[in-house]
Order: structure tokens, then sequence, then C-alpha cells
């Protein structure tokens, strides 16, 4: 199958949003607006997050889990990846 898709720049800082494919697996992710990484305690920015939740699906998709799954599957790798660089 062939995927093709664009995606622009939700403020003049950089586009929030990402697509990612592999396999079967389309992932599309509205990463919503900036977050400020001071007020969250967190140094990681949305775009930050967007795209490793994106990997983090594709690759538990495409492990033959159930969809519903690898999301709240990656939901939580992603979270972990935060536990000793952020003060959530």
């Amino acid at each position: 199958m062939r995927v093709t898709y664009a995606t622009g720049r939700g403020s003049a800082e950089s586009n929030e949003d990402t697509v990612a494919t592999a396999g079967d697996v389309v992932v599309v992710l509205d990463g919503v607006s900036q977050w400020h990484t001071k007020e969250s305690g967190c140094r990681h920015g949305t775009v930050w997050y967007v795209e490793r939740l994106a990997e983090s699906i594709l690759d538990l998709a495409n492990q033959d889990v159930p969809l519903a799954t690898a999301v709240a599957d990656a939901i939580r790798v992603v979270a972990g990846m935060h536990h000793d660089t952020c003060d959530l």
C-alpha cells in the first residue's frame, strides 16, 4: 500500500502533528498545541511526545496486539520515558 500525507505547522514555532506508517498500521496524531515546559514540569515538548507515541504505537500494533491495547501500552511506555527526567 502506498501512503502519502502532508501536514503543516499549527504555530510559528513547530508542527505538533505527526503521521507514521509501518506495515498495515497508520498513526495520525494531532499534537493540539505547544505546552509550556516550565508550567508542566516536563522538559520535553509536544513534538517530542507525539513522535515517541507514534513510534511506540506502531511498534506495538505491528506485534499483533489489539489496537486499543497498543495505544494504551504506548501511552504507558512514553510516560515512563519521563520518569527520571521530568517533574510531572
